[in-house]
């Protein structure tokens, strides 16, 4: 469990918005639902997020990458 609390403060997802088509696929896999996305825009509750990298692994056009916080 202490290994999850440190990745969770270690990582984040950047979403690229010019490449994000704004499909939902990433929300719609998300364990915590901290992803929302409304209209042209695409919002992640970092503190909720688990670093699972789902949402990662399943976006078509690869706008979404995990990065170092």
């Amino acid at each position: 469990m202490v290994q999850n609390i440190l990745l969770s403060t270690v990582f984040m997802i950047k979403v690229d918005k010019n490449i994000c088509d704004f499909c939902s696929a990433c929300s719609s896999v998300c364990p915590t639902d901290c992803i929302t996305v409304k209209e042209q825009d695409l919002i992640v509750d970092h503190p909720l997020c688990i670093d699972c990298d789902l949402c990662v692994k399943i976006c078509p056009v690869e706008a979404l990458e995990q990065v170092v916080s």
